[in-house]
């Protein structure tokens, strides 16, 4: 990365930026991976690359899922963060996409259990868990499926948790936890 052009952003900065922010949810930085999306969001949307559909919409999740993590502090701070992760989740839904729309409504989903608002919550985990399925992004749909177990708790809840847990491990997954925190924040 060091031999790259520190002139101007390019495809490769972009990737970067995706990477590093969700390495950082990963490690449990939230605040951190924020800083740099927003550090960094002027020159992606400088390099014109947000004119490109599929970029526009990871960007503007990468920077919902950060700003949704980041939450959790103080409460006149998580209340801007919330706005924020509104305002692109919002942002993701008018582009109609299959996949997005699914992924807006599980950033919804976190912002609702942020402001504890649990029966919402659950109705938006369940629709963004079908919608998921249906868009054929099974980890997603499975980290939607994970939370919603655990907010319902008892059989029904263990149930849920119990099969996500099972396939994540099928995966690969090794910490569900931090795979969770990068997938769907806002549950904790």
């Amino acid at each position: 990365m060091e031999r790259w052009s520190q002139r101007t952003f390019h495809v490769e900065h972009w990737w970067e930026m995706l990477a590093e922010g969700q390495i950082d949810l990963y490690a449990g930085n939230a605040v951190e991976a924020l800083r740099k999306v927003k550090e960094r969001w002027t020159s992606l949307d400088d390099s014109l690359l947000l004119r490109v559909q599929l970029t526009n919409l990871e960007a503007l999740h990468l920077r919902g899922r950060c700003s949704l993590a980041a939450s959790g502090g103080s409460r006149g701070e998580a209340k801007a963060l919330l706005h924020a992760t509104e305002k692109d989740a919002s942002g993701i839904e008018r582009e109609k996409m299959p996949w997005s729309t699914p992924l807006a409504t599980l950033l919804r989903a976190g912002i609702a259990a942020r402001r504890d608002d649990l029966e919402s919550s659950a109705a938006l985990l369940k629709a963004a868990a079908q919608g998921l399925d249906e868009a054929h992004m099974q980890l997603y749909a499975t980290a939607a499926r994970h939370r919603l177990g655990h907010l319902l708790g008892g059989a029904e809840g263990h149930a849920l948790e119990g099969d996500a847990d099972r396939w994540l491990a099928l995966q690969g997954v090794q910490n569900t936890t931090r795979m969770l925190a990068v997938l769907a924040p806002g549950f904790d």
